[in-house]
């Protein structure tokens, strides 16, 4: 509860959600949602209702009746972010109905490009929810100020060698000490 109080609270005071496809994918992302109060309480704020969503991808593989597509708030649907490369752009005009393509390089991402052009939308307030490859980029080229990292007592596994041998747990294992 306390992990969940804290992710709602960064997500009331952020002008965007940024995650990467990766992420979007493995955890069948759905559009952000706030309770009306909070919405209110932004909008009085000068913010949007609700925080748009940034995906970064560099090919889309993201179907255009993902999950992530379907978010509305005070003002209608909110078409997410899709920032992504030139050529890719062009090869998933498919997607231009359900989100907004933004080119942010000609072959690869490019993270500062990518940061530039919210921050020239008037997001400056960018709250990335992930995954790994996005963070490491965004720390590569400094764009991290603030870094929140909770802690539970669960242990699923991970991919480095020295915990799990590089093979996740069949199961999650609740701990306590």
């Amino acid at each position: 509860p306390a992990d969940r109080a804290a992710f709602m609270a960064m997500r009331s005071v952020a002008d965007l959600v940024l995650v990467g496809a990766g992420t979007v994918r493995s955890e069948n992302y759905g559009p952000v949602r706030l309770d009306e109060d909070v919405q209110q309480r932004r909008m009085r704020r000068g913010q949007t209702a609700l925080p748009r969503m940034a995906i970064v991808t560099q090919i889309a593989e993201i179907a255009a009746d993902a999950r992530v597509f379907g978010g509305s708030g005070f003002g209608g649907v909110v078409k997410p972010l899709l920032l992504t490369t030139s050529e890719t752009a062009a090869a998933r005009t498919d997607l231009s109905d359900a989100a907004e393509l933004v080119e942010c390089g000609d072959d690869t991402v490019d993270i500062r490009r990518a940061v530039d052009a919210l921050i020239s939308r008037g997001m400056p307030r960018i709250l990335c929810e992930g995954g790994p490859s996005l963070l490491r980029s965004l720390l590569a080229d400094g764009l991290v100020d603030e870094l929140c990292q909770t802690f539970s007592p669960v242990l699923a596994g991970s991919q480095h060698r020295r915990l799990t041998a590089d093979l996740p747990l069949p199961v999650p294992l609740a701990l306590r000490l």
